[in-house]
């Protein structure tokens, strides 16, 4: 199991990297910054009212979509795959995010990253690494490599499957009520 997460972890630090060097290799730093990162997309949301009635269920339908995917491919040959991507592509996208941050904000841009992140972040990296055990368990699951096909749902499966679905949906929940706001309030203090 110890395995898993080293890998998880080498993962995640190579796609940060990565993330922290893209916006340079693509010049950002002497452009624009579009989107939300630009100095009118950050004072618009900065003023901007959220509907959160109308965001949580755009935002949990997308973060429960990925749980799912990722639950039902732990029972496939191409599951730690899966895994590996999905978590490449969430670390290389939190790199790219803090450099252009940084770039934008100078050290103020960190705190700013962390008001993205806290605090959906905390379930959804808790449901991620119920996850990864999960995946552990489906590939050995006593110390023996085995097939995966033929493997039929046991109610342990569905107990894990529940739990993951509501710390993704109590993630939703956070970033649209709490995370969002802060991020807001935060902007007004730059």
């Amino acid at each position: 199991m110890k395995r898993l997460y080293i890998i998880a972890a080498a993962v995640a630090a190579a796609g940060i990297f990565a993330g922290i060097l893209m916006p340079e290799l693509v010049h950002m730093g002497t452009g624009s910054y579009a989107g939300l990162v630009s100095i009118y997309g950050l004072k618009e949301f900065e003023t901007k009212k959220l509907d959160v009635l109308s965001l949580f269920p755009f935002v949990s339908a997308v973060r429960l979509r990925t749980v799912l995917f990722l639950w039902m491919s732990c029972y496939t040959p191409f599951g730690f795959f899966a895994h590996t991507a999905y978590l490449l592509w969430v670390s290389l996208s939190a790199g790219i995010l803090l450099s252009v941050f940084v770039l934008r904000q100078g050290y103020a841009g960190v705190l700013l990253f962390f008001c993205c992140l806290f605090p959906q972040w905390l379930f959804y990296l808790s449901a991620f690494l119920r996850e990864l055990r999960f995946l552990e368990k489906k590939v050995r699951p006593e110390g023996n490599a085995a097939p995966l096909f033929g493997r039929s749902m046991r109610r342990d499966d569905l107990k894990e499957l529940i739990c993951m679905l509501l710390m993704t949906a109590a993630g939703a929940a956070a970033e649209v009520c709490a995370g969002l706001k802060v991020f807001q309030i935060f902007l007004q203090y730059l």
